[in-house]
């Protein structure tokens, strides 16, 4: 499987996407998952340093939570800061290459565990892919 990791100014304005980062985070490392980090609207810097909007949004998410001794918020650093220093796409100029994402995703497929092959059998490789445009076209649009 492949998960398209699309980190804004606002990704860390809530814990559940943060949560989420961890679960990948978790699935890359037993190899069960390929992580692609999509930066739209941010940089990579503010992304793994934690600055800027992104950095502001994070600090109000873990004080909102449990102040500074929120029990995850060691696991959010350490997640977001594996996901994003993956090879992936920035759009520091506002736009994404759609298609420049499909050949990434593309080319990771071959690449996958044996298990997550076997699952590909019963679905379409260009199923997933439209599928997956298709969630980035939408996000892209509401956000």
């Amino acid at each position: 499987m492949i998960a398209l990791v699309i980190f804004s100014e606002r990704f860390s304005e809530s814990e559940w996407p943060l949560h989420e980062a961890v679960k990948i985070a978790e699935r890359v490392t037993a190899g069960k998952l390929v992580a692609i980090p999509v930066f739209y609207r941010v940089s990579i810097e503010d992304v793994t340093m934690f600055e800027g909007k992104f950095g502001e949004c994070f600090v109000e998410t873990v004080v909102r939570g449990r102040g500074q001794d929120h029990p995850y918020g060691q696991f959010w650093v350490d997640s977001v800061r594996f996901i994003a220093e993956k090879i992936g796409f920035n759009s520091e100029v506002y736009s994404i290459d759609v298609e420049e994402i499909v050949k990434a995703i593309k080319r990771q497929l071959p690449y996958l565990s044996p298990a997550i092959r076997t699952l590909q059998r019963h679905f379409a490789r260009e199923f997933l892919i439209a599928s997956l445009v298709s969630a980035i076209c939408c996000y892209l649009i509401l956000h």
